[in-house]
C-alpha cells in the first residue's frame, strides 16, 4: 500500500533553490509550504490507477509539491503533466535520492524522468564532520552544473524527519 508522509517545508534546509517552477510553487500565501512524501517498498508492484490517484489527491489536498523514490518519479510527473491548463495546475516532482548515490548521471536521470528538483536524504553517521558533509554537498552541486540539467536540491536531516 502506498503511505503517504506529510513533511513540512520548515524541517527541509535548502542547500540550494533559484528561481523556478519548484521554488515558485513553494511560496504559499500562508507561508508554509507543504511537500508530500510518496513513499512505497515495492513501488514497481503498484498499479497505475492506485499512484494517478496519489498524485491526484496531492495535488487537490493543496501540496506544494510531490517528494518520491526515482522509481515513482516518471509516473507522478506525467499525472502531474496531464494536468497542465487545468485547476490546481501540475505540482513539481522532487526525486528523493541519498546524498551518497547522488553524482551527475543520477541527477541527469532524474530529470529526464521528470523532476523538477532532487531531494538531498543524508544521515549525521555518515559524515564525520559538517566539513565531510559540506564538502559532498559541494560535490553533488558540482555534479549536477557538470550534467548540464541544473537540478536544483533539497537537502533535509535526518534528525528533522
Amino acid at each position: 500500500m502506498l503511505k503517504v508522509v506529510l513533511i513540512l517545508a520548515l524541517s527541509l534546509h535548502v542547500a540550494a533553490l533559484k528561481a523556478s517552477v519548484l521554488s515558485k510553487a513553494l511560496k504559499r500565501k500562508d507561508g508554509r509550504p507543504l511537500i508530500v512524501h510518496l513513499w512505497d517498498a515495492n513501488p514497481s508492484a503498484l498499479e497505475t490507477f492506485a499512484i494517478d490517484d496519489v498524485s491526484e489527491a496531492c495535488r487537490k489536498a493543496g501540496a506544494s509539491a510531490v517528494l518520491t523514490a526515482p522509481a515513482l518519479v516518471s509516473s507522478i510527473a506525467q499525472e502531474q503533466e496531464r494536468q497542465r491548463g487545468s485547476f490546481p495546475g501540475p505540482l513539481p516532482v522532487i526525486a528523493d535520492c541519498a546524498l551518497n548515490d547522488l553524482d551527475s548521471e543520477v541527477c541527469a536521470g532524474a530529470k529526464n524522468l521528470g523532476a523538477s528538483a532532487i531531494g538531498i536524504r543524508y544521515y549525521l553517521g555518515d559524515y564525520e564532520t559538517e566539513d565531510d558533509l559540506e564538502a559532498r554537498l559541494s560535490a553533488a552541486v558540482t555534479a549536477a552544473d557538470e550534467s548540464g540539467r541544473a537540478c536544483r536540491f533539497l537537502a533535509s536531516n535526518s534528525r528533522c524527519l
